[in-house]
């Protein structure tokens, strides 16, 4: 019996746009799709937890969620730290992905004719054809040129001069609230001098 369960509409029906106004629905028009399967091009800055074909199939959702929020987190971390204001994985990238995730998931049971909602409606598996380990590997080790980066011109030329925020205010108003990343490095340095 049908219970309206859609396993991978993932986010929608929740209207995500992208760049150029591209929706989330006509990003996936044939299929869902996300970069090492946490981010979709066409969309800067945004971070999915247990996307497309995460290994959901063959792990627990605890080290996924984890290693993938780890890594949205070290991302931002980044962003922060070097004037990165737009992140995202390029088409190319991402397809090179999907041909190594469909090559791996060729000789499996998923590829037999079995139904499933582990499969797209074309009958192509959506899962993770790799044990959890690869996925952290790849979650750690960055390909930069994976990604397009663009930077603020002028955080830039703060950062090349040593910059620091000149206050608070100026600090917290960053992509996150610095309790959340690493800490400011004016308060660890005095904080050091003060326990010495």
């Amino acid at each position: 019996f049908a219970t309206g369960f859609h396993a991978q509409s993932y986010m929608r029906p929740m209207q995500v746009t992208g760049r150029d106004g591209m929706t989330l629905d006509a990003a996936w028009n044939d299929g869902p799709i996300a970069h090492n399967t946490t981010m979709i091009p066409g969309f800067p800055n945004m971070f999915a937890l247990m996307g497309p074909n995460s290994p959901i199939g063959n792990s627990s959702l605890v080290p996924i969620a984890e290693a993938q929020a780890q890594y949205a987190v070290k991302w931002m971390d980044r962003m922060r730290r070097e004037g990165i204001t737009e992140i995202e994985p390029t088409q190319e990238a991402t397809d090179a992905f999907y041909a190594e995730v469909n090559e791996a998931l060729g000789g499996t049971v998923w590829t037999s004719g079995c139904n499933s909602w582990y499969l797209h409606e074309d009958g192509r598996p959506i899962l993770w054809p790799w044990p959890l380990e690869e996925l952290t590997r790849r979650l750690t080790q960055i390909v930069e040129s994976d990604f397009h980066l663009k930077r603020d011109e002028a955080a830039d030329a703060k950062l090349a001069n040593g910059y620091s925020a000149d206050s608070a205010e100026e600090f917290d108003s960053q992509l996150l609230k610095p309790d959340t990343l690493s800490p400011r490095p004016d308060k660890v340095a005095s904080t050091d001098a003060s326990e010495a």
